[in-house]
């Protein structure tokens, strides 16, 4: 009798060891695989240091007043500053940041709008740059295998 409960404990261990082997596995075939692409490459070199910089920047991670004057006046002229201010006035009511506490909602709104504006416009103009040097290359009707 105890045999076979030591068996079953044996075997449940190598289930787990053999589960634990695959998901190891799989996780560094995930990561490995993730690196080897090229646009998951750029992603992860290049957008993920991008946005912590934007998370520094806005006021996230520090507040803007406890940041040098030219990294506060670069926080100050980002949009997501603006959005994070208005996302804890909407939350926490008037007690936002001491660094925007004096500029009105409605201004706040304002300066969303008009950044919306302007980047989906330049968005547009990039867009249409990009398509109209891809039409005279001839790369519009061309076929890839990747």
């Amino acid at each position: 009798m105890r045999e076979s409960v030591d068996a079953r404990a044996v075997k449940s261990r190598l289930g787990e060891a053999g589960r634990s082997f695959a998901v190891g596995a799989w996780l560094g075939w995930q990561i490995a695989s993730n690196w080897t692409d090229p646009f998951l490459f750029a992603v992860y070199s290049v957008v993920k240091p991008v946005a912590g910089a934007l998370y520094l920047l806005s006021g996230v991670v520090f507040p803007l007043g406890v940041l040098p004057a030219p990294l506060q006046a670069l926080g100050k002229a980002l949009p997501t500053t603006y959005w994070l201010e208005a996302l804890r006035r909407a939350l926490l009511g008037d007690g936002g940041s001491a660094a925007l506490g004096d500029v009105p909602t409605g201004t706040l709104v304002l300066v969303l709008a008009l950044s919306a504006t302007v980047l989906a416009l330049a968005a547009v103009l990039v867009f249409r740059l990009a398509e109209g040097i891809a039409h005279r290359r001839g790369l519009l009707d061309m076929q890839t295998t990747h």
